[in-house]
């Protein structure tokens, strides 16, 4: 469950402002320096390894889209469909039954909830009596024994 709840991304915003930062320092150093051979070739050099980033940027980003993809697909089964459909049906049962009596969900809630609650509590409470067994009533015994009590054959 933690999986769906948390989960680190680089935003839109994010990319945009790391692409207009890259943008912006690459043209500052175009303007400000003096083309020449060997700076030409380390501009070069660091277009590549733009490039490269990008590229590996975009691996991890797939690989995070295959990791939701993962845990929507074990979560998301047609078993969770039913349960929600079923959990609608019966929310929208409770909804028409609640209207017929004049309240809202909220109302219903709020007086079913505590009812609800005591009905199930007393009922776990005398099904644990039925499960739990009654403990065993054993004497103590002698503090002392005697040989005919010991040796006595029956």
């Amino acid at each position: 469950m933690q999986d769906i709840v948390v989960n680190d991304f680089i935003t839109a915003k994010q990319m945009v402002l790391i692409c207009v930062t890259v943008w912006a320092a690459i043209q500052a150093i175009a303007l400000v320096m003096v083309p020449t051979e060997w700076r030409n070739w380390q501009l070069l050099g660091f277009i590549a390894s733009t490039n490269l980033a990008a590229v590996i940027l975009a691996i991890l980003a797939q690989r995070s889209a295959d990791s939701i993809g993962k845990t929507y697909r074990r979560v998301f089964t047609a078993d969770f469909y039913r349960a929600v459909q079923t959990l609608s049906q019966a929310q929208s049962l409770v909804i028409a039954e609640a209207e017929k009596r004049g309240h809202t969900l909220d109302e219903e809630l709020e007086e079913l909830a505590p009812q609800l609650y005591g009905l199930f509590r007393q009922y776990v409470d005398v099904k644990s009596q039925e499960i739990t067994p009654p403990e065993p009533e054993v004497e103590a015994p002698p503090l002392e024994y005697s040989e005919e009590e010991l040796f006595e054959s029956q």
